[in-house]
């Protein structure tokens, strides 16, 4: 850093979407600042590579949600989206999707963007006007069954280990409510506050419910729409370590849209 000081406007670094790195991160913009370089923070939601058979566990939301908070309470000058498309290596930012599922996923880390860059601008957490519930979770356990692929039990936890598997419905409320969701035959809940809750429960086959109550009566309620598998694996006989995402409110279901 001393050496590239006199010569750099700026530091930064790609960073890695783990929980661990994404939190330690807080302390970068400091030891940027003491040389009089702004910083720019990298904010990563998940690295799945098929193409090199790694995969980095992003702990679904987590590592995303640490790294805007170490950019916000760290004082980065910048933040970079590592990535806006990168589909090579599930890094992306923009709602995605593919030809076998449905066009309302996708969306859960680019409309999370919307409350942390705001809060990242403004320096003021945004006001949560209406309740939204966004969930996270892959369509497959990490070890399933991949006899289709030329590597099929070589893909490598490359860090943030262990490997998770998790559902995580993130909710949004503006006042406290009763999370629940049901995959097969079991059923969570969870009391959660005003404010910004996490809820994770084990990944498990079948197409979640999730819902929203308040005084016994549902709020609103909606289907995941990605099945998950068990550990046979998906049918194309491939490995699957995306976290799909998405969000709904007591509106509507976000969705993609083509021209």
């Amino acid at each position: 850093a001393a050496s590239f000081a006199p010569i750099s406007y700026g530091f930064g670094d790609w960073g890695t979407a783990t929980p661990s790195a994404s939190a330690a991160s807080e302390t970068w913009p400091a030891s940027a600042h003491a040389y009089k370089e702004l910083f720019m923070m990298p904010v990563d939601p998940q690295q799945y590579r098929p193409k090199d058979f790694l995969f980095w566990e992003a702990g679904n939301s987590l590592a995303f949600r640490d790294a805007w908070t170490s950019a916000i309470a760290g004082g980065a000058d910048w933040v970079q989206l590592v990535t806006w498309s990168d589909f090579s290596e599930s890094s992306e930012v923009e709602p995605y999707t593919d030809a076998t599922l449905a066009a309302d996923i996708g969306t859960g880390f680019y409309d999370l963007d919307a409350y942390y860059a705001s809060w990242f601008l403004t320096g003021e957490a945004p006001k949560i006007t209406h309740d939204v519930l966004y969930y996270f979770y892959r369509r497959e356990p990490a070890g399933a069954a991949a006899p289709a692929q030329t590597k099929p039990t070589t893909v490598v936890l490359a860090g943030g280990g262990p490997a998770m598997d998790d559902i995580e419905l993130l909710s949004f409320l503006t006042a406290p409510g009763k999370l629940k969701v049901t995959i097969g035959t079991q059923t969570f809940t969870k009391d959660a506050p005003a404010g910004v809750t996490s809820f994770t429960v084990p990944l498990a086959p079948g197409t979640p419910q999730f819902s929203l109550s308040r005084g016994g009566a549902d709020v609103f309620s909606f289907a995941g729409t990605v099945e998950i598998h068990g550990m046979g694996g998906l049918d194309a006989g491939t490995l699957d370590l995306t976290y799909w995402s998405g969000s709904a409110s007591a509106a509507r279901t976000c969705e993609l849209h083509t021209p």
